[in-house]
């Protein structure tokens, strides 16, 4: 599952955001997802949501950081289901 995480880093360039902060606190997210700093993904996942709820890049991006950070074996025990539903 951790081949999903690939697709993260279009994000940023498949869900494009008018609000400039919004979309640069996206953009940020994303980098550190893909540099693996998790904890500052989520951050500014966060601080996205907090911007535009209604948006679906950053429920998309927390749903990736929680997969980056699940062992293999426990995928299955993850629950994003309101992060996809978003």
């Amino acid at each position: 599952m951790k081949e999903l995480l690939k697709y993260a880093k279009n994000l940023e360039q498949d869900f494009v955001n008018a609000n400039s902060t919004y979309q640069s606190k996206i953009d940020l997210a994303v980098t550190s997802l893909v540099m693996g700093d998790y904890d500052k993904a989520k951050q500014m996942f966060d601080a996205a949501i907090e911007l535009d709820s209604m948006y679906p890049s950053a429920w998309l991006g927390k749903a990736f950081v929680e997969i980056a950070r699940v062992e293999d074996e426990n995928f299955n025990s993850l629950e994003i289901d309101e992060y996809l539903n978003r």
